[in-house]
């Protein structure tokens, strides 16, 4: 019985979704990387890319990456939309 229990508490932890999780920026500093275990409802890991042109034209860039929920995609996709944004998801 004890056996059967602890097997069921254990198949949960197997279906975590687990990302590295990470800042990088141009400033060529070596990035470091951990290993984030996501919350229960995190499905899947996304990274994120912002790159600006300054009066000079040179270019800055942040990039990361982190656990992403269900809703993420659809709460951006109704920010988007009340912009007037097109939206391809």
């Amino acid at each position: 019985m004890r056996a059967c229990l602890l097997a069921l508490l254990a198949v949960p932890c197997v279906f975590a979704v687990r990302c590295y999780d990470y800042i990088s920026t141009n400033d060529n500093r070596n990035t470091m990387k951990s290993w984030v275990d996501c919350p229960y409802e995190a499905q899947f890991c996304f990274k994120s890319y912002i790159e600006q042109h300054d009066m000079n034209n040179e270019k800055t860039w942040l990039a990361s990456r982190s656990c992403g929920t269900p809703n993420l995609c659809t709460h951006n996709r109704e920010q988007k939309q009340r912009k007037g944004a097109k939206v391809n998801i």
